[in-house]
């Protein structure tokens, strides 16, 4: 549950090789599902303001506290925070997500994928074509 009261589909935690994050889940359980990913040195409670406004507006938000800052997703080891471990973590969150809504694979339903928001040539800040199933599948 979030800040604002809102309740989203239960979705407190989600495991990823071995680790548990938390997570705020708020909003319209059957709405289109936001991913609201928090940068460094924040949690999720950095949306704790913005969240209310996605809710109002018939979204579900899903913030994870992600890998270093959810008490239970604090791996030791400095490799742990490889860019393909910290992008494979929220991929895990919709999978997690998914498999509660009985979904088989991705995408989820509910998510937009980036060139449905972006259009189908979109690159992020790495150069990755994220309008590409193959590629983003591959970050999984």
């Amino acid at each position: 549950m979030t800040s604002d009261g809102a309740l989203g589909g239960g979705m407190d935690t989600f495991r990823h090789q071995g680790l548990t994050f938390d997570v705020r889940d708020g909003g319209p359980a059957e709405g289109e599902v936001v991913l609201l990913l928090h940068g460094f040195p924040q949690d999720a409670t950095s949306w704790r303001h913005v969240e209310p406004l996605l809710h109002a507006a018939g979204l579900r938000t899903l913030a994870p506290d992600q890998r270093g800052y959810s008490p239970r997703a604090r791996p030791s080891r400095r490799r742990d925070y490889r860019l393909d471990e910290l992008v494979a973590d929220p991929v895990s969150a919709v999978e997690a997500l998914a498999a509660s809504e009985g979904q088989i694979g991705l995408p989820h339903p509910r998510i937009p994928l980036p060139r449905e928001l972006y259009g189908e040539k979109r690159t992020n800040s790495s150069g990755l074509d994220l309008s590409n199933e193959q590629r983003l599948a591959s970050l999984s």
